[in-house]
């Protein structure tokens, strides 16, 4: 697990978490800001927690079949973009009842 509990970010803050294969749970609860959050190629990850991430500026979350149990909560989520590129969301419309985002 990953676990930043005072982590409040900036934007100028770029956060990748990747190649982990055993990686199951990402609590990023206090981020509100950051230039870019990729997180991808953890196919164990089940839970993504950034719900008061307001400004995400990039956000790559890798898909349903990068991470196929991924029950990610970005419910704050109003400024950024979600990146474009294969395996993330962004390249389709993101499946938001997965992801908890708006």
């Amino acid at each position: 697990s990953i676990y930043a509990p005072r982590l409040t970010g900036t934007q100028s803050l770029d956060i990748f978490i990747g190649g982990n294969p055993n990686l199951a749970e990402v609590d990023l609860s206090a981020l509100k800001a950051a230039g870019s959050v990729s997180i991808l190629n953890n196919p164990a990850l089940q839970t993504l927690s950034a719900p008061n991430l307001v400004d995400g500026g990039s956000v790559c979350i890798g898909d349903d079949i990068n991470q196929p149990s991924l029950d990610a909560d970005l419910s704050s989520l109003v400024t950024g973009s979600f990146a474009v590129f294969s395996p993330c969301y962004g390249r389709t419309d993101p499946f938001t009842n997965q992801l908890n985002a708006t």
